[in-house]
């Protein structure tokens, strides 16, 4: 059986937040950035690949297929909570199919529990964070603030964005052997 290097292949990665608004959190914001720079180390282990990866992400680079949104988000959540980027790393992958990830955001470091999966050098990880575990209500505040007529689902009804987002990637490995 060959011995086979993996390595992180950034062209076969994809990135997905989903934030949401509404009283009854039924619109869903999809996005992602445009400036992610990952790190890795090589190996005869896949798992290992993954579990050397860390991240920095430049949260100027916000994209949504909408620049003025873009601006919003860019400029009142993550202007307000002062965070230029995100940093993070992969903490564990457990044998139970969970995943830890460190999350660096507004200075403060936060372990985020989520799902994987890895068939055939494909790495899916799914999660859901709660942006005032880094202290960031205050960016949610004003970027509702600036949206409230579109954070509102129908006039008279309380204007919302809420703090939770979910979070995707998916990743191939690259391999040669």
């Amino acid at each position: 059986e060959p011995v086979c290097s993996y390595s992180y292949d950034a062209e076969s990665t994809e990135f997905e937040w989903t934030a949401f608004k509404f009283a009854d959190k039924s619109g869903a914001v999809p996005g992602t950035f445009s400036d992610i720079a990952v790190e890795s180390e090589m190996s005869e282990d896949p798992k290992e690949v993954i579990e050397s990866i860390s991240f920095k992400i430049n949260t100027s680079s916000v994209e949504t297929q909408n620049e003025d949104r873009n601006k919003k988000i860019s400029e009142f959540f993550f202007g307000t909570i002062n965070t230029e980027t995100i940093e993070g790393n992969i903490k564990s992958l457990n044998d139970d199919g969970t995943a830890v990830v460190v999350v660096t955001m507004n200075g403060i470091s936060f372990d985020v529990g989520g799902s994987y999966t890895m068939e055939d050098n494909t790495f899916s990880f799914e999660t859901t964070i709660d942006v005032a575990n880094w202290n960031a209500l205050s960016g949610i505040t004003e970027l509702n603030k600036v949206c409230e007529d579109l954070h509102r689902k129908a006039p008279g009804e309380e204007s919302k964005l809420w703090s939770e987002v979910t979070l995707k990637l998916k990743t191939t490995l690259g391999s040669d052997c």
